[in-house]
């Protein structure tokens, strides 16, 4: 009887072990559906990141369009503004010459810098104008072509002869100014507008000295009317005060 009894004990144990295996599986299965999703959210995750990473170059992108029609818009403004400010302006004919020779010049200089074996031919120029003396012209309103039409307003005839393709020509030669008693700043100013740059130096100012020139030039080299090309930098010595013990 007791190998009976000890026979059922054993069998009811195997069934709970049996039972507890089957458990097992089941939390084995759920972990494995758990580690799918989460492979599946990390997959999931990765595109979001890729599409944020394409949004974020399509934004730059956007932005670097809009800054160079921002560009251009404001190049196109200046321009308008400017041929504005010519309609009615009076101007002499020697000035009109010499301005479109200096464009030539300079859009054939481009050429040959960006190694083209090309050069510009011959230009000629008509301008419809309202003469006002000789030598000089005015440009007309529109209310003066409304009012007189353009039939009656005079031609100017221009002719430019063909630009050759020589060497770029060197920088003009800058006269150096006088750039005593100014501050630092002023000095770097009035250097920057001529394409000159500047390094300083300090020299202290004697006890009888002019102290109001403190933080001023008091020297600068090369001296003022020295002829310099631009790019260069002129030396300039600033007063410093003394401290008293």
């Amino acid at each position: 009887a007791q190998l009976a009894n000890v026979q059922g004990q054993l069998a009811d144990t195997q069934g709970q072990l049996a039972d507890t295996q089957g458990q097992l599986a089941n939390v084995q299965g759920q972990l494995a559906d758990t580690q799918g999703q989460l492979a599946d959210t990390q997959g999931q995750l990765a595109d979001t990141q890729g599409q944020l990473a394409d949004t974020q170059g399509q934004l730059a992108d956007s932005q670097s369009a809009y800054e160079e029609a921002s560009s251009q818009i404001a190049t196109l403004m200046a321009e308008l503004e400017a041929l504005n400010a010519q309609v009615g302006a009076t101007s002499s004919l020697a000035a009109v010459v010499e301005g479109v020779g200096l464009q030539l010049r300079a859009a054939q200089q481009k050429m040959v810098a960006s190694g083209s074996s090309f050069q510009l031919g011959k230009l000629s120029l008509s301008l419809k104008v309202v003469p006002t003396s000789s030598t000089s012209f005015g440009f007309a309103t529109m209310e003066e072509l409304a009012s007189v039409g353009g039939e009656a307003l005079s031609t100017v005839e221009l002719d430019f002869a063909q630009t050759t393709a020589g060497a770029p020509e060197p920088p003009p030669e800058i006269f150096v100014p006088s750039l005593y008693g100014l501050t630092e700043p002023a000095a770097r100013r009035q250097l920057a507008t001529l394409g000159l740059g500047a390094s300083v130096a300090h020299q202290a100012i004697a006890d009888d000295g002019d102290v109001t020139l403190a933080g001023r030039v008091l020297k600068q080299a090369p001296a003022a009317g020295v002829p310099i090309l631009p790019g260069e930098s002129i030396m300039l010595v600033l007063g410093k005060a003394l401290v008293s013990a």
